[in-house]
């Protein structure tokens, strides 16, 4: 069971990946695909994780890390622990870079709205263009040329 989660994680993190590049490359339609990559991928992991909760228990173990150390813990199953702590640094490698991720993405969200409030005039100071391609100002004085 570990196996396959090591391995799932190791595709997520790949996703992960893929949506770096899509961010930094801005190609929206290869970020939309790796992002539903990472979601289903994700879905998997936490199947699999409950699985293994499900099989803890069943041994008499609490579920989680706790119930895993103390599975761990058993002589005959010390042979398991270099894959759990290749599993947990793994899912350390994900959590970081997927917060870099969002991180990066809430950034460019922040620049998106920035540009957007000044193309709509709701920035400090100055006029803008309307839709319809006049300057829409702020609208408080008199038009020029008309008594």
């Amino acid at each position: 069971m570990l196996a396959e989660e090591q391995r799932l994680l190791d595709e997520f993190i790949a996703a992960i990946g893929a949506e770096r590049s899509a961010l930094d490359a801005t190609d929206t339609a290869d970020l939309v695909a790796a992002t539903q990559r990472k979601s289903a991928l994700a879905t998997r992991l936490a199947a699999i994780e409950h699985s293994r909760d499900e099989a803890l228990r069943s041994a008499g173990h609490a579920a989680g890390r706790t119930g895993m150390e103390a599975w761990l813990a058993l002589p005959a199953n010390a042979g398991a622990r270099p894959a759990w702590q290749a599993l947990l640094a793994a899912a350390a490698r994900a959590r970081d870079a997927n917060d870099a991720n969002g991180k990066l993405l809430a950034l460019r969200l922040q620049h998106n709205r920035q540009a957007l409030d000044v193309l709509l005039g709701e920035s400090a100071g100055g006029s803008t263009y309307g839709a319809d391609g006049q300057v829409a100002g702020s609208g408080t004085g008199r038009r020029l040329g008309s008594a």
